[in-house]
């Protein structure tokens, strides 16, 4: 369920149904891939987060670049912020995507510095988005004014398929 205020800002009631219960993954699955893009959903618990583990690790084996979305402050504490951080750390994704809610809550277990090896990206909505990469600082980076927003329900999945696409081609 999806629910949009009147500024346009969304909340999200999630049920992740079945997907809880996915296993056996198969190193198929990765065939011909250049990014696995992993929400935390998918790394807070069950067979889900174990199959999402296995195929984090394969694909660093195989050389696809593997990004991680940190996906929403409340998974993040119902996970235990501490924990999350630990376990992303772990995964050393080459890309690591949150928001400004779920950048603070991770701050409070030691912040997103070292987690990904290569941009750890913060966006901030209508406001830059912050890029940080090791050893180069961090980077904003302006993002267009656009009037009459009534709904941003994907504007951040929009938003990381074309970063992703632009790591995946080089960039």
């Amino acid at each position: 369920v999806v629910l949009v205020d009147h500024l346009g800002e969304r909340s999200m009631l999630t049920d992740r149904g079945a997907c809880a219960d996915l296993d056996d993954p198969d190193p198929a699955w990765l065939d011909g891939l250049q990014v696995l893009h992993v929400p935390a959903y998918s790394l807070a618990g069950g067979r889900l987060a174990e199959t999402a583990v296995t195929l984090v690790n394969w694909a660093h084996e195989r050389g696809v670049i593997v990004s991680i979305d940190a996906s929403s402050a409340a998974v993040i504490e119902a996970y235990g912020a501490g924990r999350m951080r630990n376990l992303l750390w772990s995964l050393q994704p080459h890309v690591l995507l949150c928001n400004e809610l779920e950048a603070a809550t991770l701050a409070r277990a030691g912040g997103v510095d070292g987690i990904a090896t290569a941009a750890t990206v913060v966006k901030q909505g209508a406001d830059p988005a912050l890029v940080s990469v090791p050893g180069e600082g961090v980077v904003e980076v302006p993002v267009p004014a656009l009037s009459d927003v009534t709904d941003t329900t994907g504007a951040g999945d929009a938003f990381a398929a074309g970063f992703l696409l632009a790591v995946a081609g080089g960039a």
